[in-house]
């Protein structure tokens, strides 16, 4: 990162955030403005890995603004663009939040499609779907969390993300989700 692309970034996050605060107040008008100046914010970054990985950031904020569709759609982008970077640790971790960003959204089953897509290595690729059912259960996704679960290969890792689980269904007060 350098300083301009890095507070490009935060300015579209800083944008994107206050557009979907201002959607959830129900004023619209001010909503698409700054959502205008958050797409703006996007085409103005110079190093399009920057925008792939801008893409989740502003899905998230759109799916918040109860604006599904491009919310999906701008996953979507960001997910076909990932094709196109040789792997790294930057490209794991912009996956890493494109899979979030579709758990987050409710679309679990995409999220573990990208999360097995990218993450070939066995043991890389089941930490990070216990990550994602551990995030899913902290939002209250028991199910779904569950279903990702039952993804993992590792019995260890299995168990381990289930107890963790446990523990936060019995943190929320749903002790008949605790196994």
């Amino acid at each position: 990162f350098t300083a301009e692309t890095a507070g490009t970034l935060d300015r579209l996050k800083a944008e994107a955030l206050i557009a979907s605060t201002r959607a959830n107040e129900g004023d619209a008008k001010a909503a698409g403005n700054w959502f205008k100046a958050a797409n703006d914010t996007l085409l103005d970054m110079r190093n399009p890995i920057d925008q792939l990985a801008a893409l989740p950031v502003l899905a998230r904020h759109y799916y918040a603004a109860n604006d599904l569709a491009t919310a999906e759609e701008l996953l979507g982008w960001s997910r076909h663009g990932l094709l196109s970077i040789p792997p790294s640790d930057r490209r794991d971790d912009i996956v890493e939040s494109v899979a979030a960003s579709y758990a987050a959204l409710g679309l679990i089953d995409e999220a573990a499609l990208t999360t097995r897509y990218f993450f070939t290595g066995a043991l890389e690729r089941d930490l990070r779907l216990a990550r994602l059912a551990r995030e899913a259960a902290e939002r209250g996704q028991f199910l779904p969390a569950q279903g990702l679960v039952s993804l993992i290969d590792s019995g260890a890792q299995r168990s381990a993300t289930r107890a963790r689980m446990s523990l936060i269904a019995r943190f929320q007060g749903q002790v008949e989700l605790a196994d």
